[in-house]
């Protein structure tokens, strides 16, 4: 799946979520692409052990 692919389907849950609410898809475009970032960075540091980092020791 493709980085697009995985914000877009992180954004389509938001909205689920919210009960599919109408004008708020770039809200959730923004949440899904920091939830991303953030899940990104967190399966990084599964992958490595960066020194220094509280989530790698």
């Amino acid at each position: 799946m493709s980085d697009e692919e995985r914000v877009r389907l992180i954004a389509y849950q938001l909205w689920e979520e919210e009960g599919c609410p109408n004008g708020r898809a770039l809200d959730h475009w923004v949440k899904a692409e920091e939830l991303w970032a953030d899940e990104s960075e967190f399966e990084y540091h599964l992958l490595k052990d960066v020194e220094g980092c509280a989530l790698c020791t």
